[in-house]
């Protein structure tokens, strides 16, 4: 009863066609559309959502998959791959 098992790690993938990618376009162009709104103010409104779009964006788009056979893993805690059955470290 000598059964290898096999060990794989759970690599980051980033999506660029994604609702992150989205988010992140719209983070760019909040300062320029919300200043033209409401002037300065509207410019440094614009700015902090940019940063906070900026994280959210990032956030979203990173995937994870798995490095034997390159299949989306669902999220960072899961132990075993279901596709390929490797255990994920």
């Amino acid at each position: 009863m000598n059964e290898q098992v096999l060990i794989a790690r759970r690599e980051k993938n980033f999506d660029i066609s994604g609702a992150g990618c989205l988010i992140q376009v719209l983070g760019l162009l909040a300062p320029v559309v919300i200043s033209v709104f409401l002037g300065y103010i509207g410019g440094a409104i614009g700015m902090v959502l940019l940063v906070v779009m900026l994280f959210i964006g990032a956030a979203k788009h990173t995937k994870w998959i798995c490095s034997n056979c390159k299949n989306p893993v669902d999220s960072e805690e899961v132990a075993v791959c279901q596709t390929c059955g490797a255990h994920l470290e």
